[in-house]
């Protein structure tokens, strides 16, 4: 399954993605930055007292090197008192971890307690604003957003409070220092006098340096959102703000583009009362963190938090705005088209003006900036102004006037039907007394299958949520759901909600919408939803897209959880992490970027690939057509779980070489099996005449941990190609090719110039993609300290297929927390395919390693001798014929005995490890 764009949306760990900084690299990718060896968790509320008893010394002691609340000012909630929707923010930790653990080892052990409702990263953001010309009209906006009319009815009122999470302010700026909130209660003494946990903040706080003086340190973003909500209005000086006698309290967050601390900052301005917060930054990711922290500003505190769309042009959910809850603002013209730069989708809640915006800047000046992190203020001190003349409203009620009050714009954007919100900000309206109907809004939203929540035909949709009304009382109130695809089934699509009086919530989770799913459906088809909420004279919209049947599936029944697409594709089905599971070790976020299977030739010098991976120019080579969808087998004929499907490439044009490939994928669930997953290939030569030169491999961008500090190797041995992280003891992630034949490796580093490989940083075309699967490079990342950003191929080459004939290629995907653990699994692996360990396993590889063993055959015992030159046995393993570790003992003398009575009949692999080497070789145990 996978849900496109979807406002109010409850999020998981589990939907987190890989998408989080504003970072562009190489191919287009957008990489994760998070902060370094730091977690957040969040402990079940039975679990409360966890870190305060004696049971976290045996989990922690060699883990993490302390642990602290992450809201330390915040108190436990009242269990009688607390209402449904309220978060308890005691309950949630940040853990520092130690600088030589590895920081998703330690995920995955947290994870395992049930103990925590997450375990999660704690990811950066950045901000929003790109700077413009500054001799641009200035302040135009305001009659746009009828600010003029507005300030007739009200002038907004010091009592109400903006806060601003961002870089800081200029707190001696002319048209802001009047204007900051004064806490009067702390006056600046170096004493807490209020007893709030902060020294001195009488204007705001600084979360970078911990003191009350959030003054920006670089550049100007601050200070210009703060101009636009609160600048000093009728002053005969520099700028007016829409929020004219509005109050704004300075939260420094962070500096420069990079937010470090803003969820922080979020927590602050809810506890310190501010009645509105802006947030003019976010990224590409989600986080039950944050939209914890979004809903405690709103239901705890009856906060809105207002949010900047971002700023890619992105028909992609940016978060924090697209968290439910969140209030989102997209950025439009002066003539109310959409801005060039400014994100859209359904989760946008309104739009408002933000280019050329003319406000305060560093060092009491002023100047123009173009973002949503210009509109995102203008809706804030709209926001204030709403407040003021309504102070019983809540946060959400106030984002629901300001909705119902502002200006349909589609017109002018047909091109983004209902993905630019309700309306353009109209404070004037906003504010008049003209909006006195109800509102109900759709939230809460589930949907699923009932089963695997992969909606394939045949499957039935149930669509759940509640429907709460923020406004005054309704008439009678229906909910309808509908669409107009063609391709599912409407079984039931209506709810009689009744008259509902304000803050009336009630749900539909007992008798959700419900829909079938036709066989006949194209694949990967995007429905369109809308749940119409009216009573004859308010009416809401909500929209989300569902894509249905899916031509990919999930194995995902042993340690390894990955997703297998109809067209060749490996981990994800479509780009920038798109449709599936990735690949995830243990339970943990995907550690795979894009994989995908590759098929070269070079006949007469004419190099042909045929792929579905990325070629260069932010794009991918689309050279598979499937030739029926991807389906499951039950009962598996091979394994717990078995998908199997057929493609060809007739896509590819020029490139086509003339083949069907039909596949399968299937994962164990028995001991010693639960680490890989196996892909056949039967690639058919469909051509006339015979096919020479053949290679097939896949492709895997493998990210470990931090995807800058990874590095690549080749196992000759095995037959595997693995990618793990340098600086951490993470898990590694390796393939590894099955069948016996020509293997070939090939390690790139994916940096500007190759670093000495094939360079694909700037493009990956055909005789780039022949290179890496025809030739090998049996490492990389080696070439810097940290290492790099690596990519592996790994293939088998030279075969040779007559016309109409078959021929099978093999892999194993594989994880385990350590090489010699992937080592141990790669064995398992080829042993089950093959009937047996690779010869260069089986035979002793290194005969300058002097290890004398006997008997052998044995009946019962059996010693192991080495001579005091090579020093003494570190390390004596045994594996049976099924690739399983039978025995392991560590730091033995020069001569170990080992008693085999319980050992039964047959062959088994011996390794010796000892100060100058590894030994191996084959050892027969007779029956007794």
């Amino acid at each position: 399954m996978q849900i496109l764009n979807m406002r109010n949306k409850i999020w998981s760990l589990a939907l987190l993605s890989m998408l989080s900084s504003l970072m562009l690299l190489g191919q287009g990718r957008v990489k994760t930055d998070f902060v370094a060896q730091k977690l957040v968790v969040k402990l079940k509320p039975s679990q409360a007292d966890y870190f305060e008893s004696q049971r976290r010394e045996s989990v922690f002691k060699f883990l993490v090197d302390h642990q602290e609340r992450m809201f330390s000012k915040s108190q436990p909630l009242a269990f009688k008192t607390a209402t449904e929707n309220q978060v308890d923010l005691s309950l949630i930790y940040t853990l520092s971890v130690f600088q030589n653990v590895d920081l998703m080892d330690v995920k995955r052990e947290l994870e395992s307690l049930n103990v925590f409702e997450y375990v999660e990263r704690i990811p950066v953001r950045y901000t929003t604003a790109t700077p413009n010309d500054p001799n641009l009209n200035l302040q135009n906006y305001l009659a746009q957003i009828n600010a003029f009319t507005a300030w007739d009815v009200t002038t907004g009122s010091a009592t109400v409070k903006v806060g601003i999470v961002d870089t800081g302010t200029d707190m001696d700026h002319p048209d802001l220092q009047s204007k900051m909130s004064e806490n009067a209660n702390d006056p600046i003494n170096g004493i807490d006098d209020d007893g709030d946990g902060y020294i001195d903040n009488f204007n705001g706080w600084d979360f970078v340096d911990q003191d009350g003086e959030p003054q920006i340190v670089g550049g100007s973003h601050g200070v210009h959102v703060a101009g636009i909500a609160a600048a000093a209005t009728n002053n005969g000086e520099g700028v007016a703000s829409i929020g004219y006698e509005t109050v704004f309290m300075p939260i420094r967050a962070g500096d420069g583009n990079i937010i470090t601390h803003g969820y922080e900052g979020i927590v602050y301005a809810a506890d310190m009362g501010c009645d509105i917060i802006n947030c003019s930054w976010g990224g590409f990711d989600a986080s039950s963190l944050e939209q914890d922290v979004i809903n405690y500003a709103t239901y705890n505190k009856g906060a809105l938090v207002v949010c900047a769309a971002g700023n890619q042009n992105r028909d992609q959910a940016y978060y924090p705005a697209a968290y439910e809850n969140a209030f989102a603002v997209a950025a439009v013209s002066g003539v109310d088209k959409k801005s060039t730069i400014s994100n859209y989708g359904y989760w946008v809640d309104m739009t408002a003006p933000g280019e050329s915006i003319y406000s305060t800047v560093n060092d009491g000046g002023y100047n123009s900036n173009t973002g949503t992190s210009m509109a995102a203020p203008m809706v804030a001190g709209a926001a204030a102004l709403v407040k003021a003349v309504y102070p019983q409203l809540s946060g959400k009620q106030i984002a629901e006037k300001l909705k119902l009050a502002g200006n349909d714009i589609y017109g002018s954007n047909p091109a983004y039907a209902n993905k630019l919100g309700k309306s353009r900000l109209n404070v004037g309206n906003a504010v008049s007394g003209s909006i006195q109907q109800a509102s109900v809004i759709f939230e809460n939203m589930k949907i699923t299958n009932k089963t695997d929540d992969v909606f394939k035909g045949n499957d039935s949709l149930f669509v759940s949520g509640t429907f709460t009304n923020y406004l005054s009382q309704s008439g009678n109130v229906i909910a309808t759901i509908q669409t107009s695809s063609p391709y599912v089934t409407v079984n039931h699509d209506q709810e009689d909600l009744g008259v509902m009086n304000a803050l009336l919530q009630l749900d539909n989770y007992d008798t959700p919408f419900s829909f079938k799913i036709s066989d006949t459906a194209p694949i990967n088809s995007i429905v369109t939803f809308e749940v119409v909420i009216s009573d004859g004279v308010f009416t809401n919209s909500h929209f989300f897209d569902v894509v249905v049947n899916v031509d990919y599936l999930n194995i995902a029944i042993n340690n390894i959880a990955m997703s297998l697409g109809s067209k060749g594709q490996v981990g994800y089905n479509g780009r920038n992490q798109n449709q599936g599971l990735g690949v995830q070790y243990k339970g943990g976020i995907s550690q795979l970027f894009e994989g995908g299977l590759m098929i070269g030739t070079n006949q007469n010098g004419f190099v042909r690939v045929v792929d579905r991976v990325r070629n260069g120019n932010n794009s991918w080579d689309d050279d598979f057509k499937s030739e029926g969808i991807i389906q499951r087998k039950i009962p598996a004929p091979i394994g717990a779980y078995y998908l199997e499907g057929v493609f060809n490439d007739s896509n590819a044009q020029a490139d086509t070489i003339g083949l069907q490939v039909l596949y399968n994928g299937y994962a164990y669930t028995d001991e010693k099996h639960q680490n890989y997953v196996v892909l056949e290939y039967e690639v058919v030569n469909t051509n006339n005449t015979a096919l020479n030169d053949l290679h097939v491999g896949l492709f895997a961008d493998f990210d470990v941990s931090d995807y800058t500090h990874n590095k690549s190797h080749t196992d000759l041995k095995r037959y595997m190609t693995y990618t793990k992280d340098t600086q951490l003891n993470t898990p590694c992630f390796g393939v590894q090719l099955l069948t016996p034949g020509e293997f070939h490796s090939y390690c790139m580093d994916n940096v500007d110039g190759g670093a000495g490989g094939v360079d694909i940083y700037n493009g990956y075309n055909n005789s780039k993609k022949y290179t890496t699967l025809s030739s090998n490079r049996y490492s990389s990342g080696i070439g810097s300290t940290d290492g790099n950003d690596v990519i592996q191929v790994t293939s088998m080459g030279n075969i040779s297929i007559a016309s109409g004939d078959t021929f099978k290629v093999a892999f194993a995907i594989l994880a385990a927390d350590a090489v010699v653990m992937l080592e141990e699994t790669a064995d398992s692996a080829y042993y089950r395919y093959n009937g047996s360990l690779p010869t260069s396993i089986i035979e002793n590889d290194q005969p300058e390693v002097s290890v004398k063993m006997y008997p052998n055959p044995t009946d019962e015992v059996v010693f192991i001798e080495v001579p005091e030159t090579e020093g003494r046995i570190q390390q004596v393993r045994i594996w049976d014929v099924t690739g399983k570790q039978v025995y392991r003992l560590e730091g033995v003398n020069n001569r170990h005995q080992i008693n085999m009575s319980n050992f039964i009949e047959g062959v088994y692999l011996v390794e010796v490890q000892v100060e100058s080497g590894v030994w191996r070789s084959k050892l027969v145990k007779n029956s007794n």
